[in-house]
């Protein structure tokens, strides 16, 4: 990797990068001397007797329902899991990364070989994936995959949420690789140059 892209990446990691904005501050207070054997032995009273109510609690539900005699307060609970589960149904999407990885392969018109040995994974790695429409590969493989499609960043990280990640401001990782699809850089031996450079594992290993 050239030293100007360098200068380039650096600058682009320091303007975008997110750090954690809140801090927790220590606060002492000398003039406080609580009871400490008092508060420990009412804390443990309180305690033992919170650990007794829920197991009795537990014990009452799972009679209660066994017998298939549910108080308004357990169908209330029954009615919200239902709710959950329609929502999970209604809103989960009918794509998988699989599918939308072949589709983006089929629409470019290339050859499974050729995304698969550009992205670095071997053959019978990208089978599984291919032929397991919920298969999700680790992350690295993942953006290694949008390198080889040379995908866009809004397709990378389309792509990259059906697997379960995504690119994020607050990781250097993260910005190494949003820098090089912006800019259309798709070479992943310069990608990975950077990412080693700035201690990040790199992508494109079978995983």
């Amino acid at each position: 990797m050239n030293k100007q892209l360098l200068l380039e990446l650096e600058a682009y990691i320091e303007n975008n990068r997110l750090d954690d904005l809140f801090f927790r501050e220590t606060v002492t207070y000398n003039y406080i001397m609580p009871m400490k054997s008092a508060y420990k032995k009412e804390d443990k009273k309180r305690e033992a007797k919170e650990v007794n109510e829920e197991a009795q609690d537990d014990k009452a539900w799972l009679v209660r329902f066994r017998k298939n005699s549910l108080s308004e307060d357990d169908y209330g609970l029954i009615s919200k899991e239902n709710e959950i589960e329609q929502y999970i149904s209604k809103e989960k999407s009918e794509e998988t990364f699989s599918i939308k990885l072949l589709q983006h392969i089929d629409r470019l018109g290339l050859k499974d070989a050729e995304i698969y040995k550009k992205a670095g994974i071997d053959r019978r790695h990208f089978s599984k994936i291919r032929c397991d429409v919920n298969y999700k590969p680790k992350k690295s493989t993942a953006i290694a995959l949008c390198i080889a499609l040379e995908l866009n960043l809004k397709e990378s990280i389309e792509l990259l949420q059906l697997a379960g990640y995504s690119l994020s401001n607050c990781d250097i990782g993260d910005l190494v690789i949003k820098f090089f699809i912006e800019r259309k850089i798709y070479d992943l031996t310069i990608v990975n140059e950077a990412l080693d450079y700035y201690g990040q594992k790199m992508v494109g290993v079978v995983g």
